[in-house]
């Protein structure tokens, strides 16, 4: 099983203001092999093992499995209509979330939303997701979606709603980025924005 789980952003003041929401993708693992104990009294079906963990992008290590923070607390978990049966090898599926461009990008350019939804397309367009929820969703949007097409109207963001690289923003984006954090992580905003 894999759904995406969100909850909201901790990102100061802009986070509260925009109600910016935190995704994740929260993979249910199971291994394969259930079994049969003995016992004194005959043999017991013994389930198979089942663990949750998340994959997450952040600005600090990028993309990595963990588990939940301590008192971390989703309050979509699932996001209403992003859970999805799997049934592939953790090789299979680590190798559709390296095949992202989402994967290796700097966290300015692509967020851990850009990273759930890249993964989930690509999943579906590895036929691992099943194919009537891929067509049903052949479309997988941002969690905070308003966000993103009001900022690509204002011109801050590109057709994947992305900020463009490092070096070739114009001057929406260095406007936005001067608002945002005064263009450091100092000074007042210090105060509401805890990164």
């Amino acid at each position: 099983m894999l759904e995406e789980h969100c909850r909201p952003a901790r990102l100061g003041m802009w986070g509260w203001i925009f109600r910016l929401k935190h995704s994740v993708l929260a993979v249910h693992l199971q291994r394969r092999q259930a079994g049969v104990a003995v016992s004194g009294t005959g043999e017991v079906q013994v389930p198979p093992e089942q663990d949750l963990l998340y994959i997450d992008k952040n600005a600090d290590i990028g993309v990595g499995w963990r588990r939940a923070g301590i008192g971390e607390r989703f309050n979509e978990a699932p996001r209403e209509g992003h859970s999805y049966l799997l049934d592939l090898s953790v090789h299979d599926f680590w190798a559709a979330v390296m095949a992202t461009r989402s994967f290796g990008e700097a966290q300015e350019r692509s967020n851990c939303q850009h990273f759930v939804q890249e993964t989930l397309t690509e999943l579906a367009a590895r036929r691992h997701i099943q194919a009537e929820e891929a067509a049903v969703r052949s479309s997988f949007t941002l969690r905070n979606q308003w966000v993103a097409d009001i900022l690509k109207s204002w011109g801050y963001l590109d057709e994947d709603f992305k900020a463009p690289p490092t070096g070739q923003e114009g001057g929406q984006q260095r406007a936005w980025r001067l608002l945002m954090s005064w263009d450091c992580k100092a000074g007042a905003m210090q105060f509401f924005t805890p990164w």
